[in-house]
């Protein structure tokens, strides 16, 4: 993807560039592909069970809804997505001894890493997918 801070607006637009024919602002199948087809973290097992869990929160019948004043949109504003281990490393993604990235941990290893830099912005791993080291 290559663009430094994503949050959920710009991976709106990203999908919607990668999939033309979806209306603008329509939330469809076809848009949530073009992420997947961009190949960014979102396409990790574990990244899609922390960001599920994640907007589970925003569901009315959350037994964890998120705070008051705080939205899915601000939470997720300054997450990078790309598929970099500074960003991703320790949290979804293993980093090998030559450098290169492995994502083979699943949703069961390295899921509930992911919700909790997703939830708690200001933690070690919260910073490390902001890009705030």
């Amino acid at each position: 993807m290559g663009v430094p801070v994503q949050g959920c607006a710009e991976l709106k637009t990203k999908a919607l560039a990668a999939e033309p024919q979806v209306a603008a602002g329509s939330l469809s199948s076809e848009k949530n592909a073009g992420l997947f087809h961009a190949k960014t973290a979102i396409t990790a097992p574990a990244v899609v069970a922390g960001l599920g869990a994640t907007m589970n929160r925003t569901m009315s019948w959350s037994t964890d809804p998120m705070p008051e004043g705080i939205t899915l949109d601000a939470l997720l504003e300054n997450v990078q997505w790309d598929r970099e281990a500074k960003y991703w490393g320790g949290v979804a993604a293993k980093v090998t001894d030559k450098g290169a990235v492995s994502w083979a941990g699943g949703a069961r290893d390295s899921g509930h890493k992911v919700y909790d830099a997703l939830n708690n912005p200001d933690t070690d791993t919260g910073m490390q997918i902001r890009g705030r080291f």
